[in-house]
């Protein structure tokens, strides 16, 4: 019985201190209010081919990519400050002036976090 509380009581102090260490220092809510270009430089984000998000189709919603450490990062902005486009051919400058209203975050570690406006 002891054995199994000890047990419990590991679990529980180790899953704490993991969650506490879920969002790292450079993705933070200062990027919320920056321009997707200022967020961009902000931290170094590296955007692959395919970079501009559609929620939904030809409603462009967000811009994607990976830091150095290889997590994946989305930068949200407003819903239809972009023209609608069902091609999805958006190309960076279409966006680059829009302000960041939420943030993604992929850790591989710990899935996706999400850091929203106020």
């Amino acid at each position: 019985m002891i054995r199994y509380l000890l047990l419990i009581l590991l679990v529980l102090i180790s899953g704490c201190s993991a969650s506490s260490s879920r969002k790292p220092a450079s993705i933070d809510e200062r990027l919320i209010g920056l321009t997707v270009e200022e967020a961009i430089h902000s931290i170094q984000l590296r955007l692959g081919e395919y970079f501009i998000l559609d929620e939904p189709p030809g409603i462009a919603r967000a811009v994607t990519g990976y830091t150095k450490n290889s997590e994946q990062i989305e930068l949200y902005f407003k819903r239809g400050d972009v023209p609608f486009n069902m091609k999805m051919d958006w190309k960076l400058k279409d966006v680059v002036h829009l302000k960041v209203v939420a943030i993604a975050h992929k850790n591989p570690n710990f899935g996706m976090d999400t850091a929203i406006s106020p």
